[in-house]
């Protein structure tokens, strides 16, 4: 790895901790730049998905729409990379911009499209899958489809020890019809919480 593709990885890695932190502008700004600086197409391809997760936790329809776009070219031309860039998880980041740049129609009709869990690159990603297309039958008022996919997303949460799944399934769950699988969540949350304390801190 040459020096502008080494520090295009920094960068990426950087911008996604920001991302993850929700400093989604500064997020932005690294994985832009990582993007430019990396020569390697399974790299670029990574980090416009992450690009397309930053831009749409933001509301940049635009930005969005530019880094799918651009994840897709390289897709079709290079083919996937390892198990960030790979269809499954760029469909996943399709479906939660579309959600959050006010396109809930057509995040729904695309969560009701959704791949099975057995072709995700790795378990967290099927749980992750499923609570996103979750949110967006949740917010186009489908509470049945809705409820069947956060109970699976929460089910997979649970077997693999994933807090940040089982909470995202808490604050979404909230609308009619949901009020059991939100119970579910906060009680794992509950009980993951209390084994942890009750281990200790590692070594």
């Amino acid at each position: 790895m040459d020096k502008d593709g080494f520090l295009g990885h920094v960068l990426r890695m950087h911008g996604n901790e920001l991302r993850k932190a929700g400093r989604s502008g500064a997020a932005i700004a690294r994985l832009s730049e990582a993007a430019e600086l990396s020569d390697d197409e399974g790299e670029r391809g990574q980090t416009f998905v992450l690009l397309a997760r930053a831009a749409g936790e933001s509301g940049d329809l635009e930005m969005h729409d530019e880094a799918v776009a651009s994840a897709e070219r390289i897709m079709d031309a290079s083919g996937p990379s390892g198990i960030l860039f790979n269809p499954f998880t760029l469909r996943e980041a399709r479906v939660r911009g579309l959600l959050r740049t006010g396109r809930g129609l057509e995040a729904a009709e695309l969560a009701r499209s959704r791949p099975s869990s057995g072709e995700a690159p790795a378990p967290q990603w099927a749980a992750i899958e499923a609570v996103t297309s979750a949110e967006a039958l949740s917010q186009a008022g489908d509470s049945v489809g809705a409820r069947v996919l956060y109970s699976e997303g929460l089910s997979l949460a649970a077997r693999l020890g994933l807090p940040h799944q089982m909470q995202r399934v808490a604050r979404g769950a909230v609308e009619p019809g949901l009020g059991n699988v939100r119970a579910d969540a906060l009680a794992h949350l509950y009980e993951l919480t209390r084994n942890r304390k009750a281990v200790g801190p590692l070594a």
